[in-house]
């Protein structure tokens, strides 16, 4: 099966359909993994574990059945002392007598001591011999009855009914400093020849039996217990159980493990239960290992099955990374790529690759965007082109004179043949103010030229209003070689006299200001006329901002002008306030130099 067979196959579906199934291949994989993982790895805890059990209980036995067999032969070999049996049948103690009570005893005594230094795992040997009411003791000597009768291991082994039996968890502080346990034999029920109850401790110290349980531990948290037959605890880690019922550190059936040996519970997590009896005084050991410290032996093995697991991972992966790259990435790329180019104005190319699928549609869908765009862009341009032209031409014919330069100038001669001064001034400064508006058919004046021209239509005006007008012009030199949009000050200007300060009481005054602002110079044109309210500015705004409403305002073509020009950042604003005045902002790009057609400028 080829990689191209399996794309062949594979294009047919959905983009849905690819991508639930690799989804599902990859969940399928992981799942089965997953549970193939668990039973293998439970099914090898459980052998491991109890082989491991079986291994130490057999370890820690076989050590313990050697002290243990040491006791019985200890005690045996006591119980057919000479000595002892000398002295268990001693009539009493009397002047020609007492040589040999002290020969025997003396010679028991010895024997003690030698076999104590034979062995070092017995702490220490008690002898007891009930016909003559002395102890020996192989640590520290021969004591009479009256000396030890309230000792605690003399009313312990009182009770002892049967030929031998483990003693454990008991403490006399007369004779030892630590925990013992003590296999104790009735030698007169060993030997027929001893008359009278014999008692033969061999004693061990409990420490030293923990510590063997200590070293051959599976896990940090397995336990290991010595019990007796009646299921008390004679020996293990945690002193704390020593004496306690083994009930009380874990919820096993005891006698159902006895039998079976190995046995798997659940006390608040699992264990793994062995159970090996000693055979010598009914005692046994107890191990339990909680199934989930022992995870040692196996993780060579789940080191390898994770590899497995994670080189498989890695085919599946590629597999999906393919997939994703071939029928996700790849077309989306691609559309992305021509989407960037129609983004920055190329509609003439087409996706031209052929697909089945969801983006197959999706190249089509675009392919018929693209091609409507480009033609509705056509139809737009050509459309604004001829509206803008009309505009400007309509714009322009507004703007044009009723007058001629011969009609100013026989008014101008007929004025000073009659001496009249003031006419003759008037029509000098109407001749130049028209002279500077029409600006050669230019669309664009030097802002000096446009100064020089307001100046002569003001300059009207005073002659018109006399005192009751002023005017003051604020534009800094470096501004004045500027070049602006012609008949854009001199319109505002005229539309603050006449709907501004005519008709004003008390005295007008009109200011002209320019300031530069980094690439944008900003006009204002104040007076201090009747003014508007909220509502009015309000009304006038909306009407030279709409392109809907139809009006024949100057600052509306102003607006129009300067918007189609140099675009929406540029514009003309209006403040005003009832009977204190009206301020018109204009802002216009700052244009160092014009060509000769006007039709192209340097902005700055």
């Amino acid at each position: 099966m080829t990689w191209d067979w399996l794309k062949n196959k594979f294009n047919v579906y959905s983009l849905k359909s690819k991508m639930f199934f690799a989804i599902l291949i990859c969940f399928v994989f992981i799942v089965v993994s997953i549970i193939a993982n668990n039973i293998f790895a439970m099914h090898i805890i459980k052998n491991k574990t109890n082989k491991s059990a079986e291994l130490i209980a057999d370890q820690v036995d076989h050590h313990l059945s050697l002290l243990f067999n040491k006791a019985k032969n200890v005690a045996f070999a006591f119980s057919v002392d000479s000595n002892l049996q000398g002295l268990s049948n001693y009539e009493g103690i009397d002047t020609r007598g007492y040589y040999d009570f002290y020969k025997f005893i003396r010679d028991l005594y010895r024997s003690s001591l030698y076999q104590l230094e034979l062995d070092s795992d017995i702490e220490s040997i008690y002898i007891y011999i009930d016909k003559v009411g002395y102890m020996v003791n192989s640590k520290q000597g021969i004591y009479s009855y009256n000396y030890i009768k309230d000792s605690a291991w003399l009313e312990t082994i009182f009770e002892l009914d049967l030929p031998q039996k483990w003693i454990a968890h008991w403490y006399d502080e007369d004779f030892s400093e630590s925990n013992l346990i003590s296999f104790v034999s009735r030698a007169d029920l060993v030997n027929r020849d001893i008359s009278s109850p014999v008692y033969v401790s061999v004693n061990f110290l409990e420490r030293d039996i923990s510590n063997l349980f200590k070293t051959m531990k599976i896990t940090p948290s397995t336990s290991v217990y010595l019990i007796d037959e009646n299921n008390i605890i004679m020996s293990a880690d945690d002193k704390r159980s020593l004496g306690k019922h083994l009930d009380d550190y874990i919820m096993v059936d005891i006698d159902k493990l006895r039998k079976k040996e190995v046995m798997r519970i659940r006390d608040r997590e699992y264990y793994q239960v062995l159970y090996k009896e000693n055979g010598v005084g009914g005692s046994g050991m107890v191990v339990i290992i909680p199934e989930k410290e022992f995870l040692s032996e196996q993780r060579n093995m789940q080191i390898f099955f994770i590899t497995i697991i994670f080189l498989i991972a890695i085919v599946f992966i590629n597999l999906g990374i393919k997939i994703i790259i071939e029928y996700v990435d790849t077309p989306i790329s691609k559309l992305v790529y021509y989407m960037s180019k129609a983004g920055q104005g190329n509609f003439s190319h087409a996706i031209s690759e052929e697909r089945k699928d969801e983006f197959g549609s999706l190249y089509f869908s675009y392919n018929q965007m693209v091609a409507q765009i480009e033609k509705l862009i056509k139809q737009l341009y050509q459309e604004k082109l001829i509206k803008k032209n009309m505009e400007l031409k309509i714009l322009q014919q507004q703007i044009n004179p009723h007058f001629l330069y011969n009609t100013l100038d026989t008014i101008n001669w007929i004025a000073s043949v009659n001496n009249i001064k003031e006419i003759s001034n008037i029509v000098i400064a109407l001749s130049e103010m028209y002279r500077i508006t029409f600006n050669k058919g230019r669309e664009f004046i030097r802002i000096e030229d446009m100064i020089i021209g307001m100046r002569c239509y003001l300059d009207i005006q005073k002659i018109r209003y006399g005192d009751a007008f002023s005017y003051e012009i604020q534009i800094d030199k470096e501004i004045r070689e500027y070049y602006i949009l012609n008949l854009v000050i001199q319109t505002v200007v005229e539309n603050a006299v006449e709907h501004g300060i005519d008709g004003l009481e008390r005295e007008a005054f009109i200011l002209i200001k320019a300031v530069k602002n980094h690439d944008k110079i900003h006009f204002t044109i104040e007076d201090n006329g009747h003014g508007m309210n909220n509502e009015k500015v309000k009304l006038v705004k909306a009407m030279i901002q709409s392109e809907k409403i139809i009006s024949e305002s100057g600052l509306k073509n102003i607006q129009r002008r300067l918007k189609l020009r140099f675009g929406e950042e540029y514009g003309i604003d209006i403040e005003s306030e009832k009977d204190k005045g009206t301020c018109v902002s204009i802002t216009m790009p700052i244009i160092h130099q014009i060509d000769r057609q006007d039709s192209n400028f340097e902005e700055g």
